[in-house]
């Protein structure tokens, strides 16, 4: 992930980028950057190990919102505990999404806070948690792979899903990604796979949000045209891959050209 560095205004006429912490804007002034400095100081002794830097992104960005409901939980289709486990820190309430030029982005509301820290839950301890967003890219359940279960249906035909996963406590976050190409319709084996970036968002938070440059995606990012679209939010714990799961239903996007 890119991080933006702080350097005296003086030093170059070029307009510098925002960096933002929570809802406090900060320009790129010499005078800024004392007050930058503590607050980057303040973040990491609050968040410890797993500062995220903020970076702004216009909100007219996310043009499309999927609603998903309030607890619908499921018990997922494998490596789950024995009855439906509520997390609210995986219950997703909005997803939105939209471009920016050749940048795809994905913003996902949660109900609860993200833990800067691993956490007990129901005698398991939680240390990870991530949200899927997928599409059917050529409208043809055949091809692609089979996303998890969305409303008790799989959604099929799925052709590329970005994931956006975050690790509790660790000094090592794994950028969110994309994987797409399922030669063998198994959604564990593709051939493409194309890295994001973190903006904004993550643990200590309700949200994160993520870009992706899909100017070489070619059809799997298929512009100009209508796609499936679906959801699906999990955690990780020390005894099972799929602790909780939130699916979220299925919509279309009219992908802008």
């Amino acid at each position: 992930m890119r991080r933006l560095f702080l350097i005296a205004l003086a030093l170059s006429l070029q307009p510098r980028p925002t960096r933002v912490y929570g809802d406090i804007h900060l320009g790129m002034a010499a005078a800024a950057k004392k007050a930058v400095e503590k607050l980057d100081a303040q973040a990491r002794t609050a968040a410890g190990s797993v500062y995220w830097t903020q970076y702004y992104d216009d909100p007219a960005i996310f043009t499309q919102t999927l609603n998903d409901p309030a607890g619908d939980w499921e018990l997922p289709i494998s490596e789950a505990p024995p009855s439906i486990i509520a997390y609210n820190t995986i219950d997703v309430r909005t997803i939105q999404y939209g471009l920016s030029g050749s940048y795809f982005y994905v913003r996902v509301d949660y109900a609860g806070t993200i833990p800067i820290a691993p956490i007990a839950v129901s005698g398991q301890t939680v240390g990870r948690q991530s949200t899927s967003f997928i599409m059917d890219t050529d409208n043809n359940n055949l091809t692609g792979a089979n996303g998890e279960s969305q409303g008790g249906v799989q959604f099929l035909g799925m052709d590329i899903y970005y994931g956006l996963g975050v690790e509790y406590g660790s000094t090592w976050h794994r950028a969110p990604y994309a994987n797409y190409n399922f030669p063998t319709n198994d959604a564990h084996v593709y051939s493409g796979t194309l890295p994001g970036e973190w903006r904004s968002g993550g643990p200590g938070h309700t949200f994160v949000i993520a870009r992706f440059n899909i100017s070489g995606l070619g059809a799997y990012f298929p512009r100009g045209t209508t796609v499936d679209v679906g959801s699906w939010s999990e955690a990780e714990s020390n005894g099972y891959h799929h602790f909780a799961f939130d699916p979220a239903p299925a919509t279309t996007w009219a992908i802008p050209p």
